[in-house]
């Protein structure tokens, strides 16, 4: 059994959502996944081990990996980089009714 590469990361705020794409795509994980075997590729557990992480731990821990985060919080990005003065690691969000464009190349 192959090993997936795991490249999408479902922020808390969009639990069920992460939980269900994670159901049945083996490149994508959420916060206390405990891992999964998806079409015969082995997800490993998320190493954000709780939702209620704060965005000042999971944020970085994340993006080391190279994980795309997709979230509900258009400001995830913006308070995280207030909190730690300058700079901040880079996220992709978008929300409200604009939220389906963001996620077109998770297809295929």
């Amino acid at each position: 059994m192959k090993l997936a590469e795991v490249r999408f990361y479902f922020d808390a705020d969009i639990l069920g959502l992460g939980k269900m794409v994670s159901g049945l795509r083996p490149d994508c994980t959420y916060p206390g996944d405990p891992g999964a075997v998806i079409h015969t590729r082995r997800r490993p557990p998320c190493s954000v081990t709780t939702p209620a992480t704060p965005d000042t731990a999971w944020i970085p821990q994340v993006t080391a990996e190279g994980l795309l985060i997709v979230t509900r919080d258009s400001k995830v990005q913006l308070r995280y980089r207030l909190r730690q003065g300058s700079g901040g690691a880079g996220c992709c969000a978008r929300g409200g009714n604009r939220a389906g464009p963001a996620v077109e190349g998770m297809t295929g």
